[in-house]
């Protein structure tokens, strides 16, 4: 297992962002997820991957519908539901997911897929910060997730608490998500 990754339940995932994918992406990873905006272009590496190994999902790091920006949906967490349902068919899943910066898409998707497997919420929320320290999953895949994996906002739950955590550790992110349109993921921190 590589150092940026985590093995639960015989899933070897590792979670990276754009700028990490040459030192991350090895011959040894079976399937990739790659989560980028739509006018991002592809990575080199992941053409030896076959199609069926390889999700690409393109949509905006937002929590809000916008005009003109692609926000993630049903039809992306059901994306990556259904590749994590086509990863038990393999014996030992080595997988990549990166988004553009490996903070806020790619550890949503990491906790899902966990989830998805039967890691409980907080496990799965836990797994992917001891890998990734800096994650702040994206609360709206997390919201869809949720739904889907008919979790009873436990998954949403645990991410929120992690994002209270983040934010007492560097208060500074208040303003950031503030300003980027994600005021929501920051609102009722103080009270978890």
């Amino acid at each position: 297992m590589s150092e940026s990754g985590m093995s639960v339940g015989g899933l070897d995932i590792t979670i990276c962002g754009l700028h990490e994918i040459a030192g991350c992406f090895d011959p040894t990873m079976t399937h990739a997820i790659s989560i980028l905006d739509p006018e991002t272009e592809e990575p080199e590496g992941f053409a030896a991957l076959a199609a069926e190994k390889f999700l690409r999902l393109r949509f905006h790091d937002v929590i809000e519908h916008q005009p003109s920006i692609s926000a993630p949906d049903v039809g992306h967490i059901a994306a990556i539901l259904n590749f994590g349902a086509a990863l038990r068919d393999h014996a030992a899943p080595r997988v990549l997911i990166h988004c553009h910066a490996g903070i806020s898409r790619s550890t949503a998707a990491a906790i899902i897929l966990l989830a998805h497997r039967g890691a409980a919420a907080e496990a799965a929320v836990a797994q992917v910060v001891s890998v990734r320290p800096k994650a702040w999953p994206n609360l709206r895949m997390i919201e869809i997730g949720d739904r889907m994996l008919k979790q009873e906002d436990r998954l949403v739950r645990a991410v929120r608490r992690h994002h209270a955590l983040a934010l007492a550790a560097r208060p500074e992110l208040r303003e950031i998500f503030t300003l980027n349109g994600r005021a929501r993921e920051v609102e009722g921190l103080d009270a978890l």
